[in-house]
């Protein structure tokens, strides 16, 4: 008995460390990559960024932060976030990755933007799968260049799926994150959108002439 009672606060001091010590080796353990997966294939909804800070929703008033390339925008979704170049822990914390082998932003190709699903930073991609063909994506560059997308169509791929950075000839945005926790990707493919504004018409029912229009050019000549 008087053995045991000699031990009791070695006991005690051993329970206090190894209780203190479960917060940190559980943070290396969400912060570790899947194996064989690069950084921007990191599994975006099992991930827990750092606690120094927090991460919100860009502000309406707000420009592109200096470290961003961008800034995107969702509005049903109620998503705006900066877009950071690369695709790691260090910028998915904080905002929307884009991974670097693809296209730039508003460039011709395949732009390829990844973003957490699922984080106590912000909701960032979390509800992407809610989007619908035909939604709006609006991409804003640091320079202040800005297009609108559309989406064209969504699907549900593999984690390391290569049609997700597939290069393309043509100009588009692709966006994907986690879904089903971390087996699978979310991806929604856009194409930037197509101004169907009809042409204003002048006084009398004639279509206004653009420089490109040769035809409308010949009839208002006709019409004078």
């Amino acid at each position: 008995m008087k053995k045991i009672k000699d031990k009791a606060p070695w006991i005690v001091i051993i329970l206090i460390i190894g209780i203190m010590a479960i917060p940190f080796f559980t943070r290396n353990n969400d912060n570790t990559l899947v194996e064989g997966q690069t950084p921007s294939e990191i599994p975006l909804d099992e991930q827990t960024a750092p606690d120094d800070e927090d991460i919100t929703t860009t502000s309406k008033g707000r420009g592109v932060p200096k470290d961003a390339i961008g800034i995107i925008e969702i509005d049903n979704l109620d998503i705006r976030y900066p877009i950071y170049e690369g695709a790691t822990e260090a910028q998915l914390s904080k905002g929307i990755g884009h991974l670097p082998e693809t296209a730039g932003l508003l460039e011709k190709g395949n732009c390829v933007l990844c973003g957490h699903n699922g984080s106590s930073r912000g909701l960032f991609f979390t509800t992407l799968s809610h989007i619908r063909k035909g939604a709006q994506v609006k991409i804003t560059t640091k320079d202040k260049r800005s297009r609108i997308y559309c989406v064209k169509s969504t699907r549900v791929v593999a984690p390391h799926d290569p049609s997700v950075r597939k290069k393309n000839e043509n100009e588009i945005l692709t966006l994907f994150t986690c879904a089903y926790h971390g087996t699978r990707r979310f991806v929604a493919t856009c194409v930037p959108q197509i101004d169907e504004t009809p042409a204003p018409s002048l006084p009398g029912g004639t279509a206004t002439a653009f420089p490109n229009d040769t035809s409308n050019s010949a009839s208002a000549a006709q019409s004078a």
